[in-house]
């Protein structure tokens, strides 16, 4: 997946988790993401769960991505479940 951003544009992503039986009820979750630029941090990503019987969250960056090198990024989002499982999704770029 990759994710197409114009430099000084408004980051913000709205995301579901589900398998295949439907969505997954996520409250108290922690999700966290970040952008890197291989290993340098690039900007911590704000989650916020819009509906958690839903498996709906939002990431957004508290910012202006104009700072953002224009390159290829690399992110990721982790997610802690209420049992301290922690899973990771495949890194995606933008």
């Amino acid at each position: 997946m990759a994710l197409k951003l114009k430099s000084g544009n408004t980051f913000s992503l709205q995301n579901r988790v589900t398998n295949p039986s439907g969505p997954i009820n996520i409250s108290g979750w922690l999700i966290k993401s970040q952008v890197r630029d291989g290993q340098a941090l690039v900007a911590n990503l704000t989650a916020t769960i819009t509906n958690a019987g839903n498996g709906e969250y939002s990431l957004k960056f508290v910012g202006s991505t104009s700072t953002w090198p224009v390159k290829k990024l690399r992110c990721d989002i982790q997610y802690r479940t209420n049992d301290g499982v922690v899973v990771s999704t495949e890194t995606f770029f933008i």
